[in-house]
């Protein structure tokens, strides 16, 4: 897989960046590390089959490798590196409890991740699943925010910060609702 993106010269605003960094756009990294004006990344991958869990739902489990390669130029942070490497181990298949996913990163700057993912494709999403996670995810937040505000009418001041994922912006499989 190959991929890259330019902003041609000009200066791109904060929120259209190019974002590298997470299992999927650079294991190794932490999701969203780096942002920049301009990218390239180029990665490869084998998987070879170790089990078959139940050959009639096409559950098996994997194990293989991957090797990543990339670099961001035009950084937020001001940082320039040289290209960055990294290589991961993988475990993985379609399980009982839908795709599973355990990572192992080591990227060239010494970072390194270990992940671990459980979650099922967005045609496997039951409405119980989608009205959980946006029961969580926004509901949550309105009853919080509402719970505050008279408090913070009654004192004439008040901050509420709300904290989101990347995952909107960064998606990530298996995590369909939760990055919505």
């Amino acid at each position: 897989r190959a991929a890259g993106g330019t902003s041609f010269d000009t200066t791109l605003p904060i929120y259209d960046l190019f974002v590298l960094g997470g299992p999927i756009s650079f294991p190794g990294l932490n999701l969203g590390e780096l942002r920049g004006q301009d990218y390239w990344l180029a990665s490869t991958m084998y998987m070879h089959k170790i089990a078959d869990l139940s050959s009639l739902f096409g559950q098996a489990l994997y194990v293989g490798f991957a090797l990543t390669a990339g670099d961001m130029q035009g950084r937020i942070d001001q940082v320039s590196e040289k290209p960055l490497y990294a290589g991961s181990l993988l475990l993985g298949g379609r399980t009982p409890l839908g795709p599973l996913r355990l990572f192992l990163s080591v990227a060239s700057n010494d970072d390194w991740q270990v992940v671990l993912g459980i979650g099922r494709p967005i045609e496997e999403l039951t409405l119980e699943d989608w009205d959980l996670t946006m029961a969580t995810n926004l509901r949550g937040l309105f009853l919080t925010t509402r719970a505050v505000l008279p408090g913070m009418r009654r004192r004439g001041s008040g901050t509420i910060v709300n904290v989101a994922s990347l995952a909107g912006r960064n998606g990530f499989a298996g995590g369909t609702a939760y990055a919505a």
